[in-house]
């Protein structure tokens, strides 16, 4: 009898014990699938991280480089603006100094300058 009970109580923590096993490499079995869940899961979100930083360095590098072209369109338009200016300047300083004649301008103004006087002398003389 003290055999027969040894032998049922060493049977029955033999099968407690293979329980125990089952139970474990069960348990580490979703623990493994959850953890390559998790890894994939950190995989991608990595992935799209790097992405986005790239996308957003893309785009910044577009944004740069439009207002590099603006700033330098700007400054051109403002250098052609000045250019004419110039220009202008020039050509009325010189269609100023070509086409003005001194004593032409003193003989077309002078008559009326000297009717003036004259009627402003006679006036005074009658007053």
């Amino acid at each position: 009898m003290d055999d027969d009970f040894v032998k049922k109580r060493l049977e029955r923590d033999l099968a407690e014990l293979q329980r125990i096993c089952d139970d474990h490499f069960k348990k580490r079995g979703a623990d493994e699938e959850l953890l390559g869940q998790l890894q994939n899961r950190m995989s991608d979100r990595q992935k799209t991280r790097e992405e986005q930083k790239n996308a957003r360095v893309e785009k910044e590098k577009a944004k740069m480089e439009a207002e590099k072209m603006a700033k330098e369109a700007r400054e051109k338009a403002e250098e052609d603006r000045k250019a004419n200016e110039l220009e202008e300047k020039a050509a009325i300083l010189s269609a100023m100094s070509q086409g003005y004649d001194k004593d032409a301008a003193r003989k077309r103004r002078g008559e009326k300058r000297r009717l003036k006087r004259r009627s402003a002398a006679i006036k005074q003389a009658q007053a």
